[in-house]
């Protein structure tokens, strides 16, 4: 899950994201794995007819939840329950976005991710939908 804020000037532009991932685990192992990133975005970016495409790079803080050592084994279940590992740590934010669309419907890639104390990265199908094109 993500949640950016974005304020453009020109090609220009600045925000703030909060984004956070976590294990899906049912009758998994204790605690689940997660990741929470909150940023400040500092970027540019090139626009066409037909295309977008943005770089970005700022600062960030970066917090996870690992397993240790195994601290009693699971059941029929359980899968364990083990040592619970916070950590966090200042890091380096980036995201870049490319999108290709026509009037009605784009699609793109955003690949992003924290560099530094426990970095991650992650990419994601972007799908855009409605007025996109300019009117002919």
């Amino acid at each position: 899950m993500s949640s950016p804020s974005t304020f453009s000037r020109g090609d220009f532009f600045y925000g703030a994201r909060l984004s956070t991932s976590s294990e899906f685990e049912i009758l998994g192992p204790d605690p689940p794995l997660s990741d929470r990133d909150y940023a400040l975005l500092a970027g540019g970016c090139m626009r066409s007819r037909r295309g977008f495409a943005s770089a970005a790079i700022g600062i960030g803080f970066t917090e996870s939840v690992r397993r240790g050592r195994l601290i009693s084994p699971g059941g029929w279940f359980e899968s364990g329950r083990y040592e619970r590992i916070d950590r966090g740590g200042v890091s380096l934010p980036v995201d870049l976005k490319a999108t290709v669309h026509g009037r009605h419907l784009g699609l793109g890639l955003n690949v992003f991710g924290e560099i530094g104390h426990d970095g991650f990265f992650g990419v994601a199908l972007i799908l855009q939908a409605g007025q996109l094109g300019a009117a002919p």
